[in-house]
């Protein structure tokens, strides 16, 4: 799932992506499932992974302190990252998702990923959605059962 959502605060903007990644995490959930012991350790080296390819690369900042890298949340198999709603940043991020999916073997499922912009123009919508080949979609969200 990639869920994208732009938030204002004064005049910066925010953008947020959340992606499922395919085949090993949904192994490794199943295993969590059944009682695995290194299913959490596994999950952050994954993060682990993705945080330090976007250090590494430099280029996308947290969207409201520019001097720190982007931040990366991440629950079970769903990953969440603030971005700044800039179609420089998610050109950027959607290359470095596909080093780190061809890194770790994790396919990024785009098919499941959802765009959910906030304060953001209709023709950005549209170039990230051009970018990320994900859907569009509102506030408010679903997400474990709870409204976002």
């Amino acid at each position: 799932m990639v869920l994208v959502d732009q938030v204002a605060s004064q005049d910066v903007h925010v953008s947020s992506i959340s992606k499922r990644s395919a085949r090993t995490l949904d192994n490794m959930q199943t295993r969590a499932a059944t009682g695995g012991p290194h299913f959490p350790y596994l999950s952050l080296l994954v993060a682990d992974v993705l945080q330090a390819l976007i250090n590494h690369d430099g280029s996308i900042s947290h969207p409201l302190a520019p001097e720190r890298s982007c931040p990366i949340l991440q629950y079970a198999d769903d990953t969440l990252l603030l971005i700044p709603a800039e179609l420089g940043a998610v050109q950027t991020l959607e290359s470095l998702l596909d080093q780190f999916s061809a890194a770790t073997g994790l396919k990024i499922n785009y098919h499941k990923s959802t765009l959910v912009p906030m304060h953001s123009s209709e023709a950005a919508c549209s170039q990230f959605k051009a970018v990320l080949q994900c859907k569009v979609d509102s506030f408010p969200q679903v997400y474990l059962g709870l409204p976002l």
